[in-house]
């Protein structure tokens, strides 16, 4: 019962980190192309 709860917490944790590496991968690319959106126009 214990070693099935923590591995299923240890499975929540991954998605977690994943859900905000991803997210940061897309703020930066976002960022990245509004830097770029500015360039052209200037």
């Amino acid at each position: 019962m214990f070693l099935s709860f923590t591995r299923c917490a240890y499975f929540l944790n991954a998605a977690v980190f994943y859900f905000y590496f991803y997210f940061f991968l897309l703020f930066i690319y976002l960022m990245l192309l509004f830097i770029a959106c500015l360039f052209r126009f200037f």
